[in-house]
């Protein structure tokens, strides 16, 4: 069996086989028994052969054909005449497709075995078009402009927003502008090579939803363009954090300081001798605590608690502050020695992997010298960056029942203090925090990555409900139909599309509190950013691995006269030979 040649009915092998055999042997015996030895092995011959083209006629075997198919081109938006001129070179009977985003082109599709996309690409809703398909993606550059950008769109009041992106192509000179809702700029930066990596923040004074923007402006402060930048800025409580630690330390200082300057609750226990323990109440009543049990731990929200404290545990303490993460969902983040990183899994919850380099440079704060253990993550399915370097992840977590487990490779965060950018230090802290801090117990919780947001495009979002085959509305009172995970029963998925620009809002009915806010962009906004994200997911999924030359494949039956010939002949031979030499 191979992949020029099958046996249409190859299940049937076996049985055929046996059947086949039976009658060769019953045929042999007949000579044998007859006692007529001239022709006999010849005959046993015909009959081997007559009976084989039998067993062809039933197993039907097929050979493997190339289909007459050619060479296409899928043109999308941003097509290069160029390159659309170089593939007619090279193949004469090239078929052009024009695309257009959600139009079925089934049947153009199915006269090519080998596409190729120019132009921009193809939208991901649009993808399944190409299942099976010999796909290559030519993708066309993509324009100036912004074109990676990263912050978060939901914040808490009180911390920074921080903006991180890339502009490709720049005008050397022109400035960058961060600009609160009123206008008014709060951060800004100059232009000075042809890929510029930029980082602008504010601080968040006041919950609601609120459009910023990033302006370029040239040297005299004209505006050039502006994109829209929405953020939804939460009010919340300050948490309940515990810290515990073998002996104090200049970290454990000036986290506290600065979690208690965020309004947070803070209790430090640092061991002094065996059995023996210092206390300090940050915003808190001056309540001790001496054992680590399930009943202790319920109240905090976040355990702080450094490497040699954390090995140091007793079985019983341990598995309590296992339950209590699992159950309660408490945060549990360990702040990591040289020591941690030998550890096992079991202990650790973690693999790590050995670098050279202490040194940390991330692409979020490109001028900080952060330092680090000489050791960076290894990737895994339940692994959650927090914050990553050019080297692999350096700050991540992972749930771990109803809570999360979460540690860094970082060290001596405070020197960023000290050294005047505890803008740094506090942003590093506060995305920790928010990270593996208990999370409030709704009944529902509404999940999306997608960015920018567009009119009249679909709009994807997951949503996990306590709810009973929770129903989905937008603002309209409108129902969104939800597809229920597979493999987790309160977690749904839905898509809607936005037939207008601005603040939209999702809402699960029966739940009037938790609802989920949006912001839907014009299709002219971020059109750069747009593009990058387009081009990088069609060179993901169309990788060209199959090539050009590979063209589909069928397999044809091959007639059956042949073989029925071959039967004819042999058994008239058989029936013919004894008569003619006469025999009976």
């Amino acid at each position: 069996m191979n992949d020029k040649f099958i046996f249409l009915n190859y299940h049937l092998w076996l049985p055929i086989l046996l059947v086949a055999l039976a009658l060769w042997f019953v045929f042999i015996w007949k000579e044998w028994s007859v006692g007529s030895k001239n022709r006999m092995w010849f005959k046993i011959l015909v009959a081997f052969f007559t009976i084989l083209a039998l067993a062809m006629i039933a197993l039907k075997p097929a050979i493997s054909e190339s289909l007459n198919k050619r060479v296409g081109v899928l043109l999308t938006k941003g097509s290069q005449r160029t390159r659309l001129d170089s593939l007619k070179k090279a193949n004469s009977d090239l078929i052009e497709i024009h695309y257009e985003p959600g139009k079925f082109i089934n049947k153009e599709l199915d006269s090519v075995h080998t596409l190729f996309i120019l132009g921009h690409g193809v939208p991901s809703f649009d993808f399944w078009q190409f299942a099976g398909k010999s796909v290559t993606y030519l993708g066309k550059e993509v324009a100036t402009g912004i074109t990676r950008l990263k912050y978060k769109n939901e914040q808490i009041l009180g911390n920074k927003l921080q903006i991180n992106g890339r502009y490709t192509s720049p005008t050397i000179g022109n400035r960058l502008v961060l600009e609160e809702p009123g206008g008014a700029a709060v951060d800004s930066l100059e232009f000075s090579d042809t890929i510029h990596d930029f980082s602008l923040q504010t601080e968040l004074k006041v919950a609601g939803n609120y459009v910023y923007a990033l302006s370029e402006k040239d040297s005299m402060g004209n505006l050039i363009h502006s994109e829209s930048i929405p953020v939804t800025v939460l009010e919340e409580s300050g948490l309940n954090i515990l810290m515990i630690n073998s002996f104090p330390t200049f970290e454990t200082k000036y986290l506290k300081n600065y979690l208690a300057k965020k309004r947070h609750q803070v209790l430090v226990r640092s061991q002094l001798t065996q059995g023996k323990y210092k206390f300090e109440y940050l915003n808190r009543e001056r309540k001790p605590l001496y054992r680590l049990n399930q009943k202790n731990l319920k109240p905090f929200d976040v355990l702080l608690i450094d490497a040699a404290s954390y090995k140091n545990l007793s079985t019983t303490s341990f598995d309590a502050l296992l339950q209590s993460v699992r159950n309660d969902g408490l945060g549990l983040f360990i702040q990591a020695d040289f020591g941690f990183f030998g550890l096992s899994k079991s202990k650790s919850k973690f693999n790590f992997k050995r670098v050279t380099s202490q040194e940390v440079s991330t692409s979020q704060w490109p001028k900080a010298q952060l330092n680090g253990h000489p050791y960076r993550f290894e990737d895994g399915l339940l692994i959650e960056p927090i914050h990553s370097s050019n080297t692999g992840v350096v700050s991540a977590y992972q749930q771990y029942g109803s809570g999360g487990i979460g540690t860094t490779i970082l060290k001596n965060t405070y020197e960023q203090v000290l050294n005047g950018r505890s803008d740094i230090y506090q942003e590093l802290w506060s995305e920790i925090i928010d990270a593996i801090r208990k999370k409030a117990n709704r009944s529902t919780e509404w999940e999306s990555a997608i960015f920018p947001i567009y009119k009249n495009h679909p709009y994807l979002f997951k949503v996990r409900s306590t709810l009973e085959n929770p129903r989905s509305l937008n603002d309209k009172g409108n129902n969104i139909p939800l597809q229920q995970d597979i493999d987790i029963p309160n977690k749904w998925s839905g898509s809607t599309y936005p037939r207008v620009t601005g603040w939209q809002q999702l809402s699960v009915e029966g739940d009037t509190i938790n609802k989920h806010d949006f912001f839907v962009q014009d299709t002219s906004a971020w059109k750069a950013l747009h593009l990058e994200q387009l081009h990088n997911q069609n060179k993901r999924e169309f990788n060209g691995k199959i090539t050009t030359s590979e063209a589909e494949k069928t397999f044809s039956p091959i007639t059956p006269l042949w073989f029925f010939a071959v039967f004819i002949l042999g058994m008239g031979w058989l029936w013919l030979e004894p008569k003619l030499l006469g025999g009976v």
